[in-house]
């Protein structure tokens, strides 16, 4: 099996590791702030304080979980391919 690997464009400059990281980081806490707002929303009161959940709660705790998870793989690799705000790639000159 052979991987496939990113091979930078030599036209562009792509930023520094440290920033990409960074940008990744960024945008994994903002995904999580914006979906845990979604789960006090969608998730009932009591499932949230007495542990008592149905099992639509599970569900949608579920889905938010996978969709953060997404949410943080498709940012680092839009981040690492410096295809995201905060870290793009710039034309050399």
């Amino acid at each position: 099996m052979q991987s496939a690997q990113f091979k930078p464009d030599p036209q562009f400059q792509y930023p520094p590791i440290w920033r990409r990281v960074l940008c990744t980081l960024g945008y994994s806490v903002g995904a999580f702030a914006g979906i845990s707002i979604l789960g006090v929303l969608l998730v009932h009161v009591d499932c949230q304080l007495e542990d008592k959940c149905s099992t639509s709660d599970r569900i949608i705790d579920s889905l938010l979980s996978a969709v953060w998870l997404v949410a943080t793989l498709f940012a680092a690799f839009k981040a690492w391919r410096g295809e995201l705000p905060g870290c793009r790639k710039q034309l050399r000159t």
